[in-house]
């Protein structure tokens, strides 16, 4: 049906119908005339589509009622009564992204899949949801916030509670959070959206169903389509299942207050929690900010300005603050939150340093302020505006991957749209970049009147300080213990007798098993939805003839917008183990550096003007037809465009062969960063460390990838840093023996991913940047060293008020005949006992099976848990329950989800270089089509057999870590004795 202005159907007006060639497709805006809903379809000829339900939530406190509300709605609707729609949901869907997210100002529900029925699924589970939900008390005292018994009287947990508390552990997180909130202290942007642990709670459950009631209206609704299914139909299915439930529209007071100008700049110090390490805390731990409030977002060319200038300024080492910030010592690295942050209605700018001493707080300020006058008295240099526009545009013209498509898109209508305007104002590129270099061309000194105007003339701004403060936890717990006692107090007998019956009627409602036939009333799609093929990706071989000889590349050809994509990838196997802790150092430091002639600096910013990208990465795998030959690999990735391809080379093998090696500064700054990165990790993604290194006792590639990205990695780091003053000159001399080593062409294979027939075209430059690398002899092959034996129970201690744990034992590889079957048993966990009894009843954010197909290693963790040993013993009995069997309907769900993860669209890089890692690992399309047939054909009775197998293999041969805190440690310790003596402070 051709739709057009003005016209009436199913329930909605259409408003608006836009062309919008740079997405392939046309916008249609449409608004509901019962309630006043908008929606905006992008309807194009993409198969992946999109939808999003949307709601302006601004927070009027720090009760994290947004937060806790988000959860809640997909925990039992009027159509799904039942304690957890979305899980349900997942069990058994081949979507492409489900989620559900609040922002400083909204929340959005996103789903996306490329199978229209199971599109559809996802839209009725969650448009009930939002619409319909039940909210029930158990709920809100699981998914928010409850008191409940324990052995010194009551206890605070809750999921979101929990997990916030996870949040505020993190001196990173709080950086973040007070980068911008210190912006606003008379505005909803003042407030913490997610929640500060101890204003949830705080909340009660009337002002949680309150909330949902004020907001969650269609009149505060917005609706994000985007793909290929008609907008008509849409709008038909949309009507019938929610909104034809709504008469009449509602008055939604959801306005975010403005936050007045100020007369004056100001400054604001929060306290955080300290590391335990002797440096990076105290003095020299602290982090210092500079952040504008700018003017709104919804201008499409003020925000892309923003966007070029926030890349002059910051975007890469060569840039004019980042160098000054750098090169004043005044801190040991950039602070993670500097640059644009255009997620609220105004823009938000930031600069500064983590790691510096907090009284030079003004020292940074003349900095920063020096810089920005001497640019606006100045000018830019041109070649900063080149760099940055070509940064820019490149980011815009790349196809992506990581995310839909349509969500990216989303993002980027929202900022306009939820304050007002049309939804393309804020989407469209094309016409506002070549808006805005028309204004440049008129306007030359453009950027340098936004940084006399926005910035050195701005009183909207603020100093903020982030100082580690080592009585953080002791103060937040001795807080908690005082409110503890006052809300005992003030229950009273009668009080404590209705949270402990409150508490009961909650457990009770977590394991009584939900009805059958509400269960079957969730929809999923069946097997035959599934494709029967795996996707293959080609890769065809092609020799180069250069002057120096031929060249072998491997080829994938695919749409990629004109944008390059060419893998280097290094054999490093045969190194020594203290050269295998060096090279994520030097792998990293070799992309970041100058060469002779050319500083450090000049380099980042010639690589910014005309390359996408340059970065590296390691990964070590097991072959599958070869487990006793190892695949050791250093990757550089590079991406340009086709016609900066040969400039992009050059410089990069110029880098890579002769890049400089001892600039003493770049070395400690390079180390400094990296070593601060990963006290971070730690800390926010424990499970991940925990994981690896309860792992890493079952395969020799587990302990070398722990050597590389886990703790080893994370003690050698912060031990080289330590001792740099002394031993710098040593690390040069191994960094260049450790080059001399690897980077010879008998080393390397070279992978391109391109647009059909480009071959030819860039072949030249691909066999110049190739041969211009030494040749030389191929190391001698040597086995790799077997796992080192590992305690049974380890823990790693840290300052945290949440845990993570991860228990790992031997399972079967890809290519063994129990493989596929162990992989349905790590869905079945993740979305079925492990979500039960770890998240629902334990109030952790979240728990994870896996099973690494590679190296034979069957994995469960925790992620933010107020709970140490609990957690351990449900991993055993959620593992314990499948050898009595599996429901054939929890089977089958399984078998979807798990076959259809391949339904996921790639991006083309990330096509090209899977099929090139699968290439070297010799995972072959057949062995994965074998696995799908089995996958498709499993039964219950493998299902149970698997589980006795891996079993057998927890009980004889478990590793388990536990990354908690000091106290968590010695509770832990007194029930499993193993972990007193077992244990490591990590400096963090």
């Amino acid at each position: 049906m051709n739709m057009h202005h003005g016209q009436s159907i199913h329930g909605f007006r259409i408003e608006s119908i836009s062309d919008l060639p740079e997405f392939r497709g046309r916008g249609i805006s449409a608004r509901h005339e019962a309630t006043g809903l908008e929606l905006f379809h992008l309807h194009n000829d993409d198969p992946e589509n999109l939808f999003s339900f949307i709601f302006k939530t601004p927070p009027k406190d720090n009760s994290g009622v947004a937060h806790i509300v988000e959860h809640a709605v997909l925990a039992g609707s009027r159509r799904f009564p039942i304690k957890d729609p979305f899980l349900v949901l997942l069990k058994g869907s081949l979507n492409t992204f489900l989620n559900a997210m609040t922002y400083p100002d909204k929340t959005v529900y996103p789903g996306a899949s490329t199978v229209p029925r199971d599109y559809y699924n996802l839209m009725t589970v969650y448009g009930d949801a939002v619409f319909f939900p039940l909210l029930r008390r158990e709920i809100f005292l699981q998914e928010g916030v409850r008191l409940q018994p324990s052995e010194d009287g009551l206890e605070l947990s809750g999921v979101v509670f929990n997990e916030m508390q996870g949040n505020y552990s993190s001196f990173e997180s709080l950086v973040g959070e007070w980068s911008y909130r210190g912006l606003f202290p008379d505005s909803s942007y003042g407030y913490d959206s997610g929640g500060e642990p101890q204003a949830i709670r705080e909340l009660s459950y009337e002002e949680f169903c309150r909330y949902h009631a004020d907001y969650y209206h269609p009149s505060n609704c917005r609706i994000f389509l985007y793909g290929n299914i008609p907008t008509e139909e849409q709008l038909a299915f949309l009507q019938e299942q929610f909104l034809s439930s709504f008469d009449s529209p509602r008055q939604v007071d959801a306005s975010i207050s403005m936050e007045p100008d100020w007369d004056a700049p100001r400054t604001l110090t929060v306290n955080a929690p300290a590391g335990s390490g002797d440096e990076g805390g105290g003095e020299n731990g602290a982090s210092v900010l500079v952040s504008w409030r700018l003017k709104n977002v919804d201008d499409p060319e003020y925000l892309l300005a923003w966007e070029v200038l926030a890349e002059i300024l910051l975007g890469n080492p060569g840039s004019p603050l980042y160098k000054a910030l750098m090169d004043s010592r005044l801190g040991e690295d950039l602070s993670p939150s500097c640059g644009l942050d255009s997620e609220l209605r105004d823009l938000v700018f930031s600069a500064g340093l983590r790691g510096m001493d907090p009284n030079r707080r003004e020292s940074l300020e003349d900095i920063i302020f020096g810089l920005l006058k001497n640019l606006a008295a100045e000018g830019i240099p041109g070649e900063f505006r080149e760099a940055a526009l070509a940064r820019i545009d490149f980011r815009h013209r790349e196809i992506r991957g990581g995310v839909p498509f349509g969500l990216r898109l989303m993002g980027r209508a929202l900022r306009g749209w939820l304050h007002g305007h049309r939804p393309e104002t804020t989407m469209r590129y094309e016409e506002v970049i070549q808006s805005l270099k028309t204004r440049l061309q008129r306007e030359p000194d453009y950027f340098s009147r936004l940084i006399r105007e926005e910035l050195l003339d701005n009183a909207n701004r603020v100093v903020v300080t982030i100082r580690p403060d080592d009585q953080y936890y002791l103060h937040n717990e001795e807080d908690e213990k005082e409110w503890l006692s006052r809300k005992i107090s003030e229950l009273g007998g009668e009080g404590i007798r209705k949270v402990t019956e409150e508490y009961r009627l909650m457990t009770s409602f977590q394991e009584t098993p939900d009805p059958a036939e509400e269960l079957a009333k969730v929809p999923c799609v069946s097997i035959e939805d599934l494709p029967r093929e795996v996707k293959r990706y080609s890769l065809e071989d092609h020799l180069l003839n250069g002057r120096a000889g031929i060249v072998p590349v491997s080829l994938h050809e695919t749409f990629c917008n004109g944008v390059v994509y060419l893998d280097l990838a290094i054999d490093v196997s045969g190194l020594e183990q203290d050269e295998y802790l060096l090279l994520p150092y030097f792998s990293k430091y070799l992309c970041n550096t100058g060469y002779p002639g050319v500083s450090y600096d000049r380099v980042a910013t010639l690589l910014a003007r005309h390359s996408g990208g340059f970065y590296s990465f390691l990964e070590a795998s097991d072959r599958i037809d070869a487990p006793d030959d190892p695949a050791l690999y250093l990757y550089f990735r590079i991406k340009a465009l086709e016609a900066e391809l040969p400039r992009t080379l050059e410089i990069i093998s110029r880098l890579l062969n002769n890049g400089i090696l001892d600039d003493r500064q770049r070395l400690k700054e390079e180390l400094l960063e990296l070593r601060n990165d990963m006290r971070s990790a730690v800390v926010s993604s424990g499970h991940s460390f925990a994981s690896l290194r309860a792992s890493r006792g079952f395969s020799g590639v587990l302990s070398l990838e722990e050597l590389w990205r886990g703790i080893e990695q994370f003690l050698y780091i912060n031990a080289l840093s330590s001792d740099f003053d002394d031993s710098w000159k040593k690390l040069s001399r191994r960094m260049s023996a450790l080059r001399k080593k690897l980077l010879n062409r008998e080393h390397m294979l070279l992978n391109i991913t391109a647009d059909t027939g480009l071959l030819e075209r860039i072949g030249p430059a691909v066999t110049e940047f190739f041969t211009a690398f030494p040749s030389g002899e191929k190391k001698k092959k040597r086995p790799l060293a077997d796992a080192l034996p590992v305690p049974r129970y380890q823990a790693l201690l840290i300052p945290t008020t949440v845990n993570y744990a991860a228990l790992a034992f031997p399972s079967s590889r890809l290519g063994d005949r129990e493989h596929p079957y162990e992989d349905l048993l790590a869905h079945i966990l993740k979305v079925e006992s492990l979500w039960e009894k770890i998240r629902m009843q334990g109030g952790a954010y979240g728990a994870f099976a896996s099973v690494n197909a590679t190296e034979g290693v069957f994995a469960m963790a925790s992620y933010r848990d107020p709970h140490t040993f609990r957690t351990f013993q449900a991993f055993r009995d959620s593992l314990a329950e499948l050898k009595e069997g599996t429901d054939p309907l929890l089977l089958e769900k399984a078998v979807i989800s798990v076959a259809g993860r391949e339904l996921r669209p790639l991006a083309p890089g990330e096509e090209g270089m899977l099929a090139f890692r699968r290439r070297l690992y010799s995972i072959s399309d057949d062995e994965r089509q074998k696995k799908r047939e089995t996958i498709l054909s499993a039964g219950s009775e493998d299902i149970r057999r698997a589980a006795e197998r891996l079993m057998s293999a927890m009980d004889a041969q478990a590793k388990a870590v536990l990354v908690t805190s000091r106290d968590g440690w010695k509770e832990s310790a007194e029930i499993i004795p193993e972990l007193a003596s077992e244990y490591l402070n990590l400096p963090v």
